[in-house]
């Protein structure tokens, strides 16, 4: 009986201590960056202060499929997302910085 107490406490100890430390990563990392307006119809928005940093993006379906998109630069630090042939409901953006490799991940939502 303690055996499995201990291993409850352990397995719930390691999740909290993990994912805090992985939430403390994207926050350092992502901290000013954004994604609007959520929800969205016609085109979602990643703004990042972070000039200098370069990007690769990814739009996933709540299933996990890869969607295809159209993707603008109107002006520096700012990227645009043409959703407007996505079907309404949930989808991810997963932003991936070139340089360092760390990666965060957006939730939207498509609608009418």
């Amino acid at each position: 009986m303690v055996k499995i107490y201990f291993l409850k406490f352990f397995l719930i100890f390691t999740f909290a201590i993990s994912t805090s430390l992985f939430a403390s990563l994207d926050d350092k990392t992502f901290s000013h960056d954004k994604v609007y307006p959520n929800p969205a119809t016609d085109f979602i928005y990643f703004q990042t202060d972070s000039l200098d940093r370069k990007f690769e993006f990814e739009i996933y379906s709540l299933i996990g499929n890869k969607q295809n998109y159209y993707l603008q630069i109107p002006e520096k630090g700012l990227y645009r997302f043409e959703i407007n042939r996505l079907q309404p409901g949930p989808y991810f953006l997963s932003v991936t910085d070139k340089d360092t490799q760390e990666k965060k991940t957006f939730r939207f939502h498509k609608g009418n």
